[in-house]
């Protein structure tokens, strides 16, 4: 197990097959984190899965990402 330390996330949901995400963690540290003056914090982004893929079509797919943020000074 693992503790996921607390503080603010720039979170958003990928809707596709699992091996596009990288496109979407692309836009978020490339686009929506520097246009909101924001740093990414030196720990793991996490992702949470929505639906299973067991059963759910690629297109489909719903996972939410969190890149943790350093705190706003």
């Amino acid at each position: 197990m693992q503790t996921i330390g607390g503080g603010e996330y720039a979170v958003t949901t990928h809707h596709g097959p699992y091996d596009k995400l990288a496109e979407t963690y692309a836009k978020l540290y490339g686009q929506w984190i520097p246009r909101n003056g924001r740093t990414p914090r030196s720990a793991p982004c996490f992702e949470i899965y929505l639906n299973d893929p067991e059963s759910t079509e690629p297109a489909e797919l719903l996972t939410d990402i969190h890149v943790p943020l350093e705190p706003v000074e």
